[in-house]
């Protein structure tokens, strides 16, 4: 049945906004009885495995998967902040609530009382330890087939090595040979163990195959050469963003993260660039050397090549039966911006964030996309605690591009094969390839115009 959402009186002063601003909230859910009690409550997420127990604007959350709930933390900051725009459904059975992403909102639905198996502290026992690893893959994990990992088997090959009298060290090393079946980067064990840090994540994957070059350049791509090729280099953000000019009416962006600058500073960063470019018949983006950071710091730089609203992917949680996918959509911006035939470089390093943004561009009508295929891990991390202490993280979360295409595990693939170089040093070759390149998308953005495109 579907709801109308609002934000009640109450709602705004629990998360300590003014009461004038309260008043002009909806008033179809007034009448709250005391500062903060429209919130109160117990709390489940559809998907995340996040419960919330919330009382006079102060959070305890736990974690739940499968037959554990484990204590999480607690804080008054954490849920309901103004900037988190927290919502009640108009029968107050349903919270919806922004956090990380301003374009995306969790579904929380309100239950009559904490479970059993939230009041007592599990044990943190090997085997404790070890089911609670278990089970929390086996309930949000959204990509075994993707990922080629046979869970139920490769848990019980573990457990067969489990002993209740194992080492911390042993246990870690079990579990650790669980995550390395993944071969995602955010999949991840953290651990302390006699007052030192361990991790390991689900990257050790063989080096992929470079592309072929194709036929516009004789030599591989190299971000480090191009950004030794400019004209005057721009650097901002501590070389998070650099622009400059590779050829008298070619442009250049390396993204090098998804994150690193304030929302004020990248768009002045982005102005700056964008009114460089003001002149150019083209403008290549470099995101071959970009891990990753923020969604929303990828759309910032996305809407800035966008000429109309469009839709460039969609996102749920996996770990949710019958969650509807969340279109996010892609608002051209009002400051400057270049909309003009754009070439976007990327490689096997380009991941997370950084493949939100190649479908955010992917999806504009005057981008190219060149390079090597993305590492094919787009889901944001869900992290859990074990009975010890320990932290696992995990992929959850379903992105699909406008026509449902799911690149997760496989990698978002070029139109156009590009070999990316693999030095730190750049070859004569590498720098003989970016001058190659260049000439390419000269010709071919000059084709492009004349044709229309």
């Amino acid at each position: 049945m579907s709801r109308l959402w609002t934000c009640p009186a109450g709602c705004l002063l629990a998360i300590g906004l003014t009461a004038s601003a309260c008043a002009a909230a909806d008033t179809a859910t007034s009448g709250t009885s005391g500062v903060g009690s429209r919130f109160d409550g117990i709390w489940i997420s559809r998907g995340y495995g996040w419960l919330w127990q919330i009382a006079d604007g102060r959070v305890e959350r736990y974690d739940v998967s499968g037959s554990f709930c484990i204590r999480s933390g607690r804080g008054s900051d954490f849920a309901l902040r103004p900037d988190n725009r927290p919502e009640l459904s108009g029968d107050g059975a349903s919270l919806r609530i922004r956090m990380e992403d301003p374009e995306y909102f969790y579904i929380f639905d309100r239950i009559d009382d904490l479970p059993g198996r939230c009041r007592e502290r599990p044990p943190a026992s090997p085997e404790a330890v070890f089911d609670a690893f278990a089970e929390a893959f086996a309930t949000h994990y959204a990509f075994f087939a993707e990922r080629g990992v046979e869970w139920e088997q490769a848990v019980a090959a573990a457990r067969s090595r489990l002993d209740a009298g194992m080492s911390d060290r042993a246990l870690f090393e079990l579990l650790a040979g669980l995550v390395s079946l993944f071969r995602d980067s955010h999949v991840g064990l953290e651990a302390e163990i006699d007052g030192r840090e361990f991790e390991i994540s689900g990257t050790d994957k063989p080096a992929p195959v470079q592309a072929t070059s194709s036929s516009a350049t004789a030599g591989a791509w190299s971000a480090r050469a191009a950004v030794d090729s400019l004209e005057k280099p721009r650097s901002r953000g501590g070389d998070t963003l650099v622009h400059g000019r590779l050829a008298d009416d070619v442009g250049y962006l390396e993204i090098r993260a998804m994150s690193g600058m304030k929302p004020q500073a990248l768009e002045a960063a982005l102005d700056e660039a964008m009114t460089f470019f003001e002149d150019m018949s083209a403008v290549i983006v470099d995101v071959s050397r970009n891990g990753g950071g923020d969604d929303s710091f990828a759309r910032r730089i996305a809407r800035r090549f966008a000429a109309a609203p469009t839709l460039p992917y969609s996102k749920r949680p996996g770990d949710a039966v019958g969650a509807e996918s969340q279109e996010i959509m892609l608002q051209p911006s009002d400051r400057p911006a270049f909309t003009g035939p754009v070439y976007l470089i990327t490689s096997h390093r380009t991941a997370s964030a950084a493949e939100v943004f190649v479908m955010s561009m992917r999806a504009l009508p005057n981008v190219v996309h060149l390079g090597g295929t993305t590492e094919g891990s787009l889901s944001d991390i869900l992290s859990r605690r074990l009975p010890n202490g320990w932290v696992i993280n995990l992929s959850n979360e379903v992105y699909l591009d406008p026509e449902g295409i799911l690149w997760e595990g496989r990698g978002i693939p070029p139109e156009v094969p590009l070999a990316i170089s693999g030095s730190h040093r750049p070859t004569r070759k590498d720098r003989e390839a970016v001058r190659d390149l260049v000439r390419h998308v000269q010709a071919h953005a000059a084709g492009r115009e004349a044709g229309g495109r």
